[in-house]
């Protein structure tokens, strides 16, 4: 959908008054809204975010382990701040 001719002088000429430290703030948000998808086009609120959370599925983090040892071996290169076994 194209908008009047108007509003796109209209934010070329607020574009043209962005002071250099507004740029790339600037560019970030315009980049988001070009390039997201309509739900993600507005931040969500907290009470938002808590509720897609308690969507998400649960995940065994010990079987989680359990299958990554299987495929990768359980030799470490670190120490697992996460691993709860100890």
């Amino acid at each position: 959908m194209t908008e009047p001719r108007e509003e796109y002088e209209e934010l070329h000429r607020l574009v043209d008054r962005l002071r250099p430290d507004q740029v790339r703030e600037a560019r970030a948000r315009l980049h988001r809204l070009v390039h997201s998808g309509p739900e993600e086009q507005r931040r969500l609120s907290a009470e938002e975010l808590v509720a897609k959370h308690r969507r998400l599925p649960h995940v065994d983090h010990a079987e989680l382990r359990r299958e990554a040892d299987e495929v990768f071996g359980d030799d470490r290169v670190y120490d697992d701040r996460w691993d709860r076994r100890s």
